[in-house]
Order: structure tokens, then C-alpha cells, then sequence
């Protein structure tokens, strides 16, 4: 296995967020809409740790579709609960995040 077969938990999180805001925006014409409330993930991660002190220690998503054989890596499993906050362009938080699923994807 390399790590070009694994997702960094971080890029993880950041496609996570984008794919809300984008969920977010169109729910604004919609008049059937979703609060969200908390978002609850069950992650297989990989730990690896850099031999480089400075590079620390990096947490890798497996992508269970990928038929990647993970052969003696030893694998966790993360559970993540998280509220999402939103903020508006001056900083202030906004209350009541709703999404829709409207729209195509690309």
C-alpha cells in the first residue's frame, strides 16, 4: 500500500466541508430544507508517523472501494462527531444551518 492509495484524513475533512457549503448555497431556493445538526463519521485510518521530526504524525483514510490489500498495516477505527458552525464575512455565528441535496454534482 502507498499513500497514493489513502486520503489524508485532513484533505478528508476539507472535501467534507466544501461539499456542505455547496449543500448550503443551494439550500437557499429551496422551501423543503434540512437542519443539520451534527455530522457523525466511522473512519479506517492508518497512523504513520515521518521519520523527519518536523513532519509529525499523519492520519490516512482508507478508501474501502479501492481493493487496496492493506497486508500487516494495522488499521483504527475513528469515530468523529462534529456540530458544524458557520460564520458570516465579518465573523459573526449564524444560527440554524440547513442543507439540500438539490442540484447536479460535477
Amino acid at each position: 500500500m502507498s499513500e497514493k492509495d489513502l486520503i489524508q484524513l485532513s484533505t478528508m475533512l476539507q472535501d467534507l466541508r466544501k461539499e456542505l457549503q455547496i449543500s448550503f448555497g443551494k439550500a437557499e431556493k429551496e422551501s423543503l430544507r434540512f437542519n443539520l445538526n451534527s455530522i457523525d463519521l466511522e473512519l479506517q485510518v492508518v497512523v504513520t508517523k515521518e521519520a523527519n521530526a518536523s513532519a509529525g504524525t499523519k492520519f490516512w483514510v482508507l478508501d474501502t472501494n479501492a481493493g487496496i490489500k492493506y497486508g500487516d498495516t494495522i488499521t483504527h477505527t475513528i469515530k468523529l462527531s462534529m456540530k458544524p458552525v458557520m460564520y458570516d464575512k465579518d465573523g459573526n455565528k449564524l444560527t440554524d444551518i440547513e442543507v439540500s441535496n438539490t442540484g447536479n454534482r460535477t
